[in-house]
């Protein structure tokens, strides 16, 4: 499946896309498969753009899942395309997968209406906004993954994942300086790191990716 996509941003700033987008050929999304998890991608869906790596991320988030037992609820906080919140849907009963872009959350939830009942995908429900606030209405969660961009989280991420005295907190970041500010954000909460681990996400270049593993003392 090919498409071409033409996005046109007219606004000053540092916004990488527009609101206008006009197919020029093919399909205007693809689908493609991160370890176990079937997505499909619009223009302005975030996703790793190593599988083979992402995958062993979303597995060593699945595997530190499943050392929890029974999981009621999972929040995936800035979910992009939805990779991370599908790979755990088999676990929990719930899975709510928060993202900002409306156009990526639009295209993640068309995606899993047209998948059968019986597919674990369908314990995914994805919700547009911001994140803080819609963490402010889950109410609790025994696992919450966090995957911001290079900025990492807004100031008010930490505090809002700490009122949902989680088991758990994985914590995936493209950006060392961002993660070490918000671990210790998270630490001051009483969420404390038990390890780190790196990937070369993006090989012969100097950036690394980090999955870390929170969870109270």
């Amino acid at each position: 499946m090919l498409g071409v996509v033409q996005n046109i941003n007219s606004a000053t700033g540092n916004a990488l896309f527009g609101d206008p987008e006009h197919p020029l050929f093919g399909s205007a999304t693809i689908e493609d498969t991160i370890g176990p998890a079937r997505v499909r991608l619009g223009s302005r869906s975030f996703f790793q753009a190593n599988r083979l790596v992402a995958g062993r991320a979303y597995q060593d988030i699945a595997a530190a899942a499943a050392d929890l037992g029974s999981i009621d609820r999972v929040v995936d906080a800035y979910a992009g395309a939805g990779g991370i919140a599908l790979s755990l849907a088999p676990l929990a009963r719930e899975v709510v997968a928060i993202e900002e872009n409306p156009a990526a959350c639009a295209t993640a939830q068309a995606f899993l209406a047209e998948r059968g009942p019986a597919e674990p995908g369908r314990r995914v429900r994805f919700v547009t906004g911001d994140v803080a606030d819609h963490l402010a209405r889950v109410g609790k969660a025994d696992l919450v993954v966090l995957n911001p961009p290079r900025k990492g989280c807004a100031p008010a991420v930490p505090r809002a994942v700490a009122q949902l005295r989680p088991r758990l907190v994985a914590y995936l970041s493209c950006n060392p300086a961002s993660l070490a500010r918000d671990l210790a954000a998270l630490a001051r909460l009483g969420l404390y790191t038990l390890g780190i681990t790196p990937y070369d996400m993006l090989a012969q270049t100097p950036h690394v990716e980090a999955l870390a593993l929170l969870a109270k003392r």
